[in-house]
């Protein structure tokens, strides 16, 4: 499984404790290890305080950013791509020294559908790719969305960051093609429509659809024999 949450350390001028917690929405892949990556790389501290971050990297990502503990955007269409994995950056910050990350929840709001998604911690790090994607498949094109992060007391969320990352639909596809050129073919039986077969028990649709299979092969073996006759 997935490490879903990422505690940094930030190296703050302040008396405050600083630090950033990065939680990924989605399946891991190269790209999101790329961003990751480059994320852990320029995590440094201004003199107010600011994370440095990477921005858009388009296609293969966008970023949408606000101050405080939540951020709205509208989901962008990318063309020939489509979204599998987002990522939340929070920078806050602590008068006392707290060894854990101090997130309580994750809301994901839909405004577009009405929809409003709320993720304990514990849930979340416990997802799987298949949850996160029933997450992610809510969000579509157009919807306005609005991600919020919910800490425990004494915590200030000084800024709240969202990565969206796409995959090209191109290669998907490609690859799905190549496998079913690889894959062998088979001949499947007709099937009576929907009418004949409501109300038939397992038993008797095995052996009619057996029957059908049968008589289709001897039909075709029949065939063969008749020419081999005929020549």
């Amino acid at each position: 499984m997935q490490n879903v949450f990422t505690l940094i350390e930030c190296n703050s001028r302040s008396k405050l404790f600083e630090k950033t917690l990065l939680i990924q929405m989605g399946r891991s892949w190269e790209i999101t290890h790329i961003l990751k990556q480059r994320i852990l790389q320029n995590i440094t501290t201004s003199d107010g305080g600011d994370c440095l971050l990477p921005g858009d990297c388009y296609p293969d990502w966008l970023t949408f950013s606000s101050e405080g503990s939540s951020v709205t955007f509208e989901i962008p269409e990318v063309n020939g791509r489509s979204l599998k994995t987002m990522m939340c950056h929070i920078h806050y910050s602590s008068s006392d020294s707290i060894t854990s990350d101090g997130l309580k929840n994750l809301l994901v709001i839909n405004h577009t559908k009405s929809t409003i998604q709320l993720y304990k911690r514990n849930a979340l790090a416990s997802f799987d790719d298949e949850e996160w994607q029933r997450v992610l498949s809510n969000i579509e094109p157009g919807n306005k969305v609005q991600i919020v992060v919910v800490f425990w007391s004494r915590i200030t969320v000084n800024k709240t960051s969202i990565y969206l990352i796409y995959e090209a639909i191109d290669e998907k596809v490609e690859h799905y093609h190549a496998s079913n050129m690889n894959a062998p073919r088979s001949i499947s039986p007709g099937v009576e429509s929907m009418e004949d077969l409501r109300g038939a028990s397992v038993k008797s649709l095995t052996k009619r659809l057996l029957n059908k299979f049968l008589s289709r092969k001897y039909f075709c073996k029949g065939k063969v024999e008749k020419k081999k006759n005929q020549a």
